[in-house]
């Protein structure tokens, strides 16, 4: 009876070698493949916001506000923490839901007010207020895939994770320009005990601000030459990850912030918050409705990829949602970001671009004086009178 000849053991490791080669060779492959599609389904995301832009001031002849809401601007009977919040602190997300087939989400929203709002108002303070949870609710509801980038494989907030839903995710961030955003809208804290909440608009040197609205006319730099949105990655970890935000006392300077930071670790020196439990609150990225600067803002001062940082000598009642911040424009994609300009062309920014003295005061945000963070500063501002160049 002829014997049935098998595989040796040799030839079977060799074969088993070989299948391990080509794995090791196409795994690579596949994932950039992978990367660029997801980087290019977050291109087209930016893309959908220009036209969205374009469109909304088309219609208003203006730029949404960054920041705005409903609200009746005052603490009175019955009327808590968290709907007194509620006051002005609506993203243009909202507001440019109509643009970008999400009428269904902006009427739902809108049914919070006794009296329909005009999208391109921004200064809601009249009305009255429907009950927080309804309100919290729309705020947190499932929101637009447009909104978050497949990059950003964060889907949960690593501090406060009981508090993130999927419609809460965001990547996409408004221009403040080449200065900090300024996080806190009250002139007074009178609205603590009952008294009225003054609200004020927060300007920039950008081409979004906080309570006001910005013209393609006021963009005097171009724009083809000014950002209008840029990416912003989210916190993978508590206490020290890249995508929180680190609180300086005070915050005077981009150097100040760089220091803060391990780029090549991708993490901070320090804590960016008490490490007790219950200490921390919700990160960037995971409200994605919430306009306040903390949640919606990105600036140019530091290059792609850096800290991100606020002044804790400014925030309201301790808590950092409320603080001047500078939040960098950041991806998940390798070696830089990608940006909206304001013509609606979307580019990917190297996180090596020249950022100028870095060492040199945070502008005025109402100045319009030329930037000292280089050919990235000058990107941001839109009426510093500058020559960008090439980038």
């Amino acid at each position: 009876m002829p014997r049935v000849r098998g595989f040796t053991l040799i030839e079977l490791l060799v074969v088993i070698a070989i299948i391990a080669t080509l794995v090791a060779i196409l795994l690579p492959a596949v994932q950039q493949a992978r990367e660029a599609a997801r980087r290019s389904t977050c291109k087209n995301n930016l893309k959908q916001f220009g036209i969205a832009l374009h469109n909304y001031h088309d219609t208003y002849n203006v730029l949404p506000p960054r920041q705005s809401g409903w609200g009746t601007g005052t603490n009175g009977s019955g009327v808590g923490a968290a709907q007194r919040g509620s006051s002005g602190l609506w993203s243009a997300h909202i507001f440019l839901m109509p643009f970008m087939e999400q009428g269904a989400a902006y009427d739902a929203i809108m049914s919070l007010r006794t009296d329909r709002m005009k999208p391109f108002d921004p200064f809601f303070v009249s009305g009255s207020h429907t009950n927080s949870a309804g309100a919290t609710t729309q705020m947190s509801s499932p929101g637009s895939p447009l909104y978050n980038c497949p990059s950003d494989g964060t889907q949960a907030d690593p501090v406060r994770p009981e508090r993130t839903t999927v419609g809460s995710l965001n990547s996409y961030y408004y221009s403040a320009g080449d200065s900090y955003a300024a996080g806190w809208t009250y002139l007074t804290t009178a609205a603590a005990a009952g008294g009225p909440y003054n609200l004020t608009a927060q300007p920039t040197r950008g081409m979004f601000g906080a309570l006001l609205c910005y013209r393609f006319a006021d963009v005097q730099d171009g724009l083809s030459n000014t950002i209008a949105m840029g990416e912003r990655e989210r916190a993978n970890a508590p206490l020290r990850a890249k995508g929180l935000v680190y609180p300086l006392t005070p915050f005077n300077n981009p150097a100040q912030c760089a220091a803060s930071y391990n780029r090549a670790a991708r993490e901070f020196v320090g804590d960016c918050y008490a490490a007790a439990a219950g200490t921390g609150d919700s990160q960037p990225g995971f409200r994605g409705l919430a306009g306040n600067a903390f949640f919606a803002a990105v600036s140019t001062t530091l290059p792609p990829n850096s800290a991100s940082c606020l002044d804790s000598t400014t925030v309201y009642s301790g808590n950092h949602h409320y603080g001047n911040v500078v939040n960098s424009i950041s991806s998940s994609h390798k070696g830089g970001a990608q940006v909206l300009m304001g013509d609606g062309a979307v580019r990917f920014v190297s996180e090596n671009i020249d950022a100028g003295n870095q060492a040199a005061n945070l502008p005025a945000p109402d100045s319009s004086s030329e930037t000292p963070y280089g050919v990235w500063g000058r990107l941001g501002t839109r009426s510093g009178g500058e020559v960008v160049g090439d980038f």
